[in-house]
């Protein structure tokens, strides 16, 4: 007689109750009609196609300028490596983002080892090591870059209006980093110090934008 019982006194609850009830509390707000005037959406997409930018345009130039230094074969080899890289940074990210883990803060350290891997780049000079170093970094993070965005979607977003979070965010950020290529060739004419500082510059404007924590319109 007591299975039909709703919970009493001593807090019983049917299984998984408990957790079913923490997670409706805690259920992300709905977007609204217009995303782009939700904070939360505005800084994802800048996250999304800041980060993207940055990769791009510096994979588009990061053969040439290890070449001389390693070597037509050695530069491939290098890419090759940052590649290998990141599969396992996505290896390594599938084991330590748990549920309720911040992937806002997961996209955050992603991105602050590829700056350090930019900063041993530009510290390098003519160092094998260290421009070995410099690509290992940057390379962990390849992967992640376009895992985290849709995420990050989930985390923040109704269930069931996280399929268009992730088509706006890849739509709008295709429109950004199209130009990357060119804009990274731009830095380049002014030297290579010009071209990891730009690199460098984006992904720190892409980590503040990622870490912005308003909610909700705005």
């Amino acid at each position: 007689r007591y299975l039909g019982r709703t919970p009493g006194g001593m807090g019983q609850r049917p299984d998984g109750g408990a957790e079913a009830a923490r997670s409706e509390a805690a259920r992300p707000a709905a977007l609204g009609g217009n995303p782009w005037r939700d904070a939360r959406f505005r800084s994802l997409a800048a996250f999304n196609a800041l980060c993207l930018f940055a990769q791009i345009g510096l994979i588009a130039h990061l053969v040439s300028l290890l070449a001389p230094h390693l070597g037509a074969q050695g530069a491939g080899l290098a890419m090759a490596l940052a590649t290998l890289c990141a599969m396992g940074g996505r290896v390594v990210l599938g084991r330590v983002l748990r549920p309720g883990v911040d992937r806002r803060r997961a996209a955050a350290v992603n991105l602050t080892i590829q700056f350090v891997g930019l900063a041993l780049l530009l510290a390098a000079g003519g160092s094998v090591p260290l421009l070995l170093a410099g690509v290992v970094l940057f390379g962990v993070g390849l992967g992640n870059a376009t895992t985290l965005p849709p995420l990050i979607a989930q985390q923040d977003f109704p269930e069931s209006e996280v399929p268009r979070i992730v088509a706006l965010i890849v739509a709008s950020g295709q429109a950004v980093y199209a130009f990357a290529p060119a804009l990274f060739g731009l830095a380049r004419e002014l030297g290579p110090e010009a071209f990891f500082l730009f690199g460098m510059a984006v992904q720190v404007v892409a980590g503040l934008a990622v870490m912005r924590r308003a909610r909700g319109a705005a």
